[in-house]
């Protein structure tokens, strides 16, 4: 039998859209882009192509750079309000396929794993309110000041997203 091989920094899956609005964030704020993209290790045309996909290590410095360099206290939740359901590819088509909330969150749960990688979800309901649970995954690479970050994108995305549900379903 073969061991589990499986390297954070080898394996580039993700989609690489949620670097793309940061990026462009942390540009408006006057940090240069050639420099983050140097960080990075992508190119400008990487980032508008559906086929470039980053590792999970990726992900972790880029955030860690952002939290770093953006002089927003609130940098995480505001780019987190950018992100909106079309914006996952097949995950938020799924999403946007669902005959009704309930299962919508049902998906959104399911799949997460494939469009937020660094954040463990669950959603259960009590006595007619909803409940989300969200718990950063364990990583050698994400520290206290990482973590609050991360924990505030997915704060941000969460709101947009049901923003985007509340569209869809109720109105």
């Amino acid at each position: 039998m073969r061991a589990n091989t499986r390297r954070f920094d080898v394996d580039t899956v993700y989609p690489v859209a949620k670097i793309a609005l940061v990026l462009d964030a942390l540009a408006a704020e006057g940090v240069p882009k050639e420099d983050v993209l140097k960080y990075a290790g992508l190119s400008e045309a990487s980032l508008s192509s559906p086929a470039t996909r980053v590792s999970l290590n990726q992900i972790v410095d880029f955030y860690r750079y952002a939290a770093e360099y953006s002089r927003d206290p609130h940098f995480a939740y505001h780019i987190g309000q950018r992100f909106h359901v079309s914006a996952y590819g097949m995950y938020g088509f799924a999403i946007l396929s669902s005959i009704n909330y309930r299962q919508t969150m049902q998906i959104a749960v399911k799949y997460h794993q494939f469009a937020m990688p660094l954040t463990a979800i669950e959603f259960t309901e009590n006595n007619g309110y909803g409940i989300w649970l969200l718990n950063p995954v364990s990583h050698p690479r994400i520290d206290a000041r990482l973590y609050k970050f991360i924990i505030e994108m997915k704060f941000g995305i969460f709101l947009s997203l049901h923003r985007d549900m509340i569209d869809l379903f109720f109105v």
